[in-house]
């Protein structure tokens, strides 16, 4: 466990008794000095945004500070507009401790006042205990600004590794994780919660450090990356593979595959049990025929993740078949090996419905005993009390507005949410002012695209909340057109929001605004499934990005991997110099007119261990394409059975990929008809002579 880890659990959750009673208690009072509220103590956290905003001081609050940073449940919207008042009192933030001393209130920080503090401040802040604890709060926008901040004072990702707070290590760039000729702690990385991507940077210097791959946490071992491979004595890979078993470490298909042949490259080994249950899937009851049988092999199977492999592939699709002919009939493993299994998932709101009256009564006016009163609006249960006619009658516009970030998460119905909708369409006929826009919650999903015309959206953050809705594509590339055209920057935060699920809807003028160093600091976007001019433009501004960690391998690989679909054959035949081991699915996604320019070696060189994978795609794009230019002695040099190229002694003329013009179509039509006479022609005269 992590000597801080008990530092940095968040604090306990509100439950809906607790936020009742607070609520009634700040009821009692109409102004808030100072003594009062150090005298509600948790009891605070029950004010209301009219309470925090007419009915304390600035200087009052400032004064309470002390009381007020101990308070836990705060919500987004009372934590922003405490915080704006302490700083309208001339509250301000010159070093760690007073940083720190936000407590629970840190959360309500705007992004840009945490980008204008010193890194130093920022650095110091997290090393006091009990201030890990109030991050894990903050928004990830926010988390990300601080990362970014840390990253800034640590100078080195040794230092970036050992200061950052557990609760923020998934949110370092793994552009950052590259530790190049630094020797990393082992120890600091297998005490913290990685992803498979960041981990993936620095696996290869672990391997390199640590002589005990046992010692290796789960997180740190799924970053295996084929590349490390290379250097690696049979013998020391198998004991890799086998610590992997015994620490459950979840891999995909890729590092799979490798692992397989990897393990397999000198034999298969007769302890193939002790390694892990999805290395299997990449092997065949032929292999396993040395240690076992095809029934045992296919037992083991059935303890294996199918789902690893996709569905249509040639590898699921072989591995049934010897299924079939080892067992010859259907097991509950075949069956479930085929066909899919999709749990029903209940909404809470469903049952909300079920609980309403079926027949509903039309209110054109509130019936007196539903009043929504304050205790009304601060019970989650408050949805199977009306009726959409009765929230219609009874729930004004204000109330809504004033509670909207607690409302919008209760489990109203579609019917009650659209409600909702109406109420604050009524209050802003001209467009919903940005600052409620992210306490919308579920209203969100009733917002149309003629809504989001009338918005003006300048903050990044409210660019993240509304694509962490995922919209549909349509309405997503009208949100990120209101905040581009308003000259905003597709800044890291705007990035991520983005992310791999729209970055195919950016335009080419949206593309270009991207900065290469905003490219760094985000999550890696991955244009593979974007049109080619996309990818075209990411390229460049990736290759710039990384460039500093040009000569690092793997490092430099695993960041510009998701970017490769616009690599030129220059850039690909550079790759292959460096022992990459590409997988078969990047090199199938990589540019076809690149892909042909390269030679048998640069094939060889880029695949390396994945080499045999390219005979299994041979009758796809862009493999068939490269074999059909390549002469037959050159693939047999490969070794791995590709037929269909050039026979030796013809002629190879290399493809010309241009873009025909009107004018070239009415010639070639000319040309193609005058085919006939011209050939009949020249027989005559051959004939003749």
């Amino acid at each position: 466990m992590h000597r801080g880890s008990s530092e940095e659990r968040p604090a306990p959750s509100l439950t809906t008794e607790e936020w009742q009673v607070a609520t009634l208690l700040v009821n009692k009072f109409e102004r808030f000095p100072p003594e009062t509220l150090n005298a509600l103590g948790q009891a605070a956290v029950g004010l209301s945004m009219s309470q925090i905003e007419n009915g304390t001081s600035n200087r009052d609050l400032k004064a309470s500070l002390p009381s007020l940073s101990e308070v836990y449940g705060w919500n987004a919207e009372q934590s922003s507009a405490i915080v704006n008042k302490l700083f309208n009192s001339g509250y301000q933030i010159l070093d760690a401790q007073n940083l720190a001393a936000l407590g629970s209130l840190v959360a309500g920080l705007s992004s840009s006042r945490l980008q204008s503090l010193p890194p130093k401040v920022i650095l110091e802040a997290v090393k006091i205990p009990g201030f890990a604890k109030q991050i894990v709060t903050m928004p990830s926008a926010l988390k990300a600004a601080l990362v970014e901040k840390i990253a800034s004072a640590a100078g080195s990702p040794i230092n970036l590794v050992k200061y950052v707070p557990n609760s923020l290590a998934s949110y370092i760039p793994k552009s950052l994780l590259a530790f190049g000729n630094e020797k990393p702690s082992v120890q600091e990385l297998n005490q913290k919660l990685w992803s498979r991507e960041q981990a993936a940077m620095f696996f290869d210097a672990v391997i390199k450090t640590e002589s005990n791959f046992s010692r290796l946490s789960p997180s740190v071992l799924q970053g295996f990356i084929c590349a490390a491979a290379n250097e690696m004595e049979t013998e020391r890979f198998q004991q890799l593979a086998k610590a992997m078993k015994q620490k459950n470490v979840k891999l995909g298909e890729d590092q799979l595959s490798c692992l397989a042949k990897r393990v397999t490259l000198n034999g298969i080994p007769k302890d193939l049990d002790n390694y892990p249950k999805d290395m299997l899937l990449f092997l065949s009851p032929s292999d396993y025929a040395g240690t076992g049988s095809c029934q045992q092999y296919f037992s083991n199977i059935g303890e294996s993740n199918i789902d690893l492999l996709q569905r249509d592939s040639p590898q699921r699709k072989q591995l049934l078949l010897e299924a079939l002919a080892c067992l010859n009939v259907l097991t509950p493993w075949l069956k479930s090996f085929m066909h899919d299994s999709p749990l029903p998932r209940e909404q809470l709101a469903s049952i909300v419905k079920n609980l309403l009256p079926s027949r509903w009564k039309r209110a054109a006016e509130c019936p007196a005993d539903k009043t929504i009163t304050e205790e009304v609006v601060m019970d989650e249960l408050m949805p199977i009390y009306y009726t959409p006619e009765e929230l219609q009658a009874c729930l004004q516009g204000v109330t809504l507005v004033a509670h909207l970030a607690q409302m919008a998460q209760y489990p109203f119905t579609d019917q009650q949410m659209a409600v909702l909708k109406k109420k604050l369409d009524e209050m802003y006929p001209n467009g919903y002012p940005e600052k409620i826009i992210p306490n919308l919650g579920a209203i969100s999903s009733f917002v149309t695209i003629d809504d989001i015309k009338k918005w003006n959206i300048t903050s990044a953050n409210t660019l993240a909340f509304l694509l962490s809705n995922e919209p549909p594509d349509e309405q997503a590339a009208v949100i990120i057109t209101k905040y581009t055209d308003l000259g905003n920057p597709l800044s890291v935060t705007a990035l991520n929001a983005i992310g791999r699920r729209y970055m195919c809807l950016l335009s080419e003028p949206q593309l270009k605004m991207i900065e290469p160093s905003n490219l760094i600091m985000a999550k890696s976007l991955d244009p593979s499934a974007c049109p080619q001019s996309t990818k075209d433009i990411l390229y460049p501004k990736a290759k710039q990005a990384f460039s500093d960690q040009r000569n690092q391998f793997p490092a430099y690989y695993n960041l510009i991997k998701p970017y490769l679909t616009g690599a030129p054959g220059e850039d690909l035949r550079a790759l292959s110099k460096e022992n990459v081991n590409m997988d078969i699915r990047t090199f199938m996604s990589l540019k076809k007119d690149s892909v042909l320019n390269l030679t048998a070696d640069d094939i060889k060189g880029l695949l390396g261990l994945n080499l045999e994978d390219l005979k299994k795609e041979q009758y796809n794009s862009p493999s068939k394409d490269w074999i059909r230019l390549q002469r037959q002695s050159e693939l047999d040099k490969l070794g791995i059975g590709l037929t269909g190229g050039i026979p030796d002694g013809y002629i190879s003329i290399p493809p010309k990929f241009e873009k025909p013009t009107s004018a070239s179509l009415r010639t070639n039509v000319s040309t193609f008809h005058l085919l006939p006479a011209l050939l009949l022609s020249f027989l005559l005269t051959s004939f003749l002579s």
